[in-house]
């Protein structure tokens, strides 16, 4: 995983040229609440949500086999946890059409907050739980673009 400040970007690019694509669409994306974006048909989309942050007991473990996943925070802040596949169980089976499983929690895992204007790239095969709240539930609004991998 990677987490960072939008600010930092060019840090990033070369490694992903479909970055640069996503982080075109971000201020016109920011005026939608909620939806499904294509913006390079299955190679590059992006899933817009106004929700709100949860318990972490309530927040679901994912694993994705096809798309990186670009978590972006528009307004508001959440906690993403995460750690290997080899760490954890399967505890619903791999979807193929919607390219995710869910997973156990280990007893060990990284944390990272994102505040506005942050992003964590989240690989295939990097478990993670988002939208957990930091102190209590509150309001956000982000992207989460998936670039084929």
């Amino acid at each position: 995983m990677i987490a960072d400040n939008i600010k930092n970007i060019e840090r990033y690019i070369d490694l992903i040229p479909l970055f640069r694509k996503a982080e075109e669409r971000i201020c016109e994306l920011s005026g939608v609440d909620n939806g499904k974006v294509e913006i390079d048909g299955n190679k590059l989309f992006a899933c817009v949500q106004s929700v709100v942050t949860d318990e972490i007991e309530n927040c679901p473990n994912e694993n994705h086999r096809r798309y990186i996943d670009i978590h972006y925070v528009i307004k508001g802040r959440e906690r993403i946890d995460y750690w290997k596949r080899s760490d954890s169980e399967v505890t619903k089976a791999f979807d193929v059409e919607n390219d995710y499983e869910l997973c156990s929690s280990p007893d060990n895992y990284s944390s990272v907050v994102l505040n506005e204007g942050d992003f964590a790239l989240v690989y295939p095969g990097e478990v993670h739980r988002s939208k957990v709240c930091i102190e209590e539930p509150e309001p956000l609004h982000k992207i989460v673009f998936k670039l084929e991998y």
